[in-house]
């Protein structure tokens, strides 16, 4: 048999005009796993090229949830009766604690039992001496008049000295019992304004007392309880702290770089945990650098110094963020610098 060695091969199993049966492959899928192995070596660049392109385009910046916190303190010395637990959700004029004073009660108690004796005693002395004040004023009225009549009759003699003397007597008589009566309603009268003085004294007791039940004079969250039930506080100790709602402020950190592209009325977007979005402005920008807080630094990424934005939410502020320290994120557009 004549070989041509010059001839094309017809099949891709044919060398040299000799065909070569190859064995079936063993591995397949040989090609998919080198796809595969080809594809989780380029993802990471893939990735932080993906990563730069996103942050040429978008600007973020991470912050979080202020809330304004209220300290409550003790308004006198006591023991606590009731405090609210951390977590309530206290509104406006809720009772959030109450004190026990029994020196305070005891005190209140005796000085309103002697104001209501005195006052009670005062008030019937009073009357009395009006009375014996009247009694005495017509009584000299009278005397004053007959001894005026004896008097001219007197003069005409007929009558005796002796007469007009007694009648002098009796006239003098009358007029210093006028004068005690008198003397002696004016003394009450003093003693009453002691009595108003008690009175502002038993009043102030009540407001102490009535203090002691303390009342939560805005809306917010206990976020501590300093001080627990059944324990002895003096004045002015603190109790409790809470977040208030009604003004949450949230900052953000943003890196010096993009200083210059954003100011004051600057539209951003707001990302809370959650993913919800809400649109939000800057409403002002912290004239001097902080530093960055140590969990919005990454092995990747490190700002040593930020500066501090604050926002204004285009709605209202949800309630189920009201969370101190709520970790939050703000995007926007990276354009071109604001002038």
């Amino acid at each position: 048999m004549k070989i041509n060695f010059n001839k094309a091969p017809s099949n891709s199993d044919e060398i040299g005009g000799l065909k070569v049966n190859y064995a079936p492959a063993k591995r397949p899928f040989a090609k998919w796993r080198f796809n595969l192995v080809l594809l989780l070596f380029l993802l990471p660049f893939i990735s932080y090229l993906a990563y730069s392109i996103y942050n040429y385009v978008i600007i973020s910046a991470p912050g979080f949830v202020l809330l304004k916190d209220l300290k409550i303190k003790t308004p006198s010395d006591g023991i606590i009766k009731m405090i609210k637990p951390v977590g309530s959700d206290i509104v406006k004029g809720e009772v959030i604690a109450v004190l026990q004073n029994k020196l305070l009660e005891a005190k209140y108690k005796n000085y309103s039992e002697k104001l209501e004796h005195n006052s009670k005693n005062l008030k019937e002395t009073i009357q009395n001496d009006r009375e014996l004040l009247k009694i005495t004023k017509n009584t000299y009225d009278s005397k004053y008049a007959e001894y005026g009549r004896l008097k001219e009759l007197r003069e005409q003699k007929l009558i005796t000295e002796h007469v007009l003397s007694n009648a002098v007597v009796q006239l003098n008589g009358a007029m210093l019992a006028f004068t005690n009566a008198k003397e002696s309603l004016e003394n009450a009268k003093l003693s009453f304004k002691e009595i108003l003085s008690d009175e502002l004294e038993v009043k102030e007791l009540k407001e102490q007392l009535d203090s002691l039940v303390i009342m939560s004079p805005v809306r917010g969250i206990v976020t501590d309880d300093i001080a627990k039930e059944g324990e002895l506080v003096q004045k002015y100790d603190e109790l409790l702290v809470m977040d208030l709602h009604s003004k949450p402020v949230m900052e953000i950190f943003l890196n010096p770089k993009y200083a210059k592209h954003v100011k004051v009325g600057k539209k951003v977007k707001v990302v809370f945990p959650d993913n919800t979005k809400i649109d939000a402005e800057v409403s002002s920008i912290h004239v001097r650098a902080v530093k960055t807080p140590f969990g919005f630094n990454t092995s990747f990424k490190k700002v040593p110094y930020s500066i501090v934005l604050e926002l204004k939410l285009q709605k209202r502020f949800p309630m189920r963020f009201m969370i101190n320290y709520l970790p939050i994120k703000v995007t926007f557009y990276h354009l071109k610098p604001l002038t």
